[in-house]
């Protein structure tokens, strides 16, 4: 019988358990969910009680990977600018070491939604000149960086015309993937020196009466994925011997980064695309080592002797 996330049965044979819509399991990997032809109608950024209302906006318990969602033909029939979308923060409560540890997970800051062809109807419309745009979430000190994205306090984020957003994804397949930390890892950006902090996933196994304190390192980290961009990954724990990583970017389909790893030691490393090993850069006598990253195609990759630096090239939908 088929399985979803590798322990749960495809037809469900017993009453699950509650509340349906909490979160059991770690999330997918390099997920995308379409959603086209939907209408919402008569939202307000505040119910008659008060409360938040708000079209768009995260699931409570999505602390790991919130898949990129993809909006098309959608009409938006009076609908508040305020009551667009919201970004949660992630809440304190969950740095504890029965969830994720010594700070929060922060998939909520790390994911984004796009919209194409909408269209705005009615008499109350929100304040967006395009049909076309992307939202995501306020990163302090990183997001405010990112190119054409404008600031929206009442979304908690940031409103973008940049094609070249994406989500740099990447996992431990060593086997102790669940229970040796790697975190927190730190996203540089090295052209316009900002920075995020990422993760690892909740920890989502119980063990009796108590959870498991196993934590699957992915980390999924927004990014922007433009011509000459480079993103250092500096690991506050020793890296993993075998990674694997992809970028989902689906606005661009040439959409590219850089990824940077200062690995502890000299010990040699590959990359591999479709099973095969990808030769370094040529040797440039000049310069003493492999050539520089051109970004020419997914999987270029040098070293860095002495310096002990892993680079590759990778691009929207290639896995490494």
């Amino acid at each position: 019988m088929a399985e979803i996330g590798g322990d749960l049965d495809m037809h469900p044979m017993e009453t699950s358990h509650l509340p349906l819509w909490d979160m059991a399991h770690e999330g997918t990997w390099g997920g995308r969910a379409k959603v086209t032809n939907v209408e919402f109608i008569g939202f307000k950024a505040k119910t008659n009680q008060g409360m938040r209302m708000r079209a768009f906006e995260l699931h409570k318990a999505g602390s790991d990977w919130n898949t990129v969602n993809e909006f098309s033909d959608v009409t938006l029939r009076n609908v508040e600018h305020d009551s667009l979308a919201y970004f949660f923060d992630p809440p304190a409560k969950w740095a504890v070491i029965a969830d994720c540890g010594e700070f929060p997970c922060t998939g909520p800051k790390n994911t984004f939604w796009t919209f194409a062809r909408t269209k705005f109807e009615g008499e109350t419309k929100p304040k967006i000149a395009t049909p076309d745009f992307s939202i995501i979430p306020d990163v302090v000190g990183y997001t405010d960086k990112f190119e054409n994205c404008k600031q929206e306090k009442g979304w908690n984020g940031y409103i973008c015309e940049n094609k070249n957003l994406g989500i740099l994804l990447f996992e431990s397949e060593d086997l102790d993937k669940f229970d040796r930390s790697m975190q927190p890892i730190f996203v540089n950006d090295l052209a316009k020196g900002t920075k995020t902090k990422l993760n690892s996933f909740m920890d989502h196994n119980c063990d009796g009466f108590y959870t498991s304190q196993m934590r699957m390192s992915r980390f999924p980290g927004l990014v922007e994925a433009s011509p000459g961009q480079v993103a250092a990954l500096v690991f506050t724990g020793t890296p993993a011997k075998k990674m694997k990583f992809t970028l989902v970017a689906p606005l661009n389909n040439k959409a590219g980064v850089t990824v940077s790893i200062p690995y502890p030691g000299a010990e040699s490393r590959s990359i591999l695309k479709d099973g095969e090993i990808v030769e370094y850069n040529k040797w440039d006598d000049k310069a003493r080592g492999y050539g520089p990253i051109k970004q020419e195609f997914c999987g270029e990759n040098r070293f860095i002797g002495v310096k002990n630096i892993l680079e590759f090239y990778i691009t929207h939908g290639c896995e490494l």
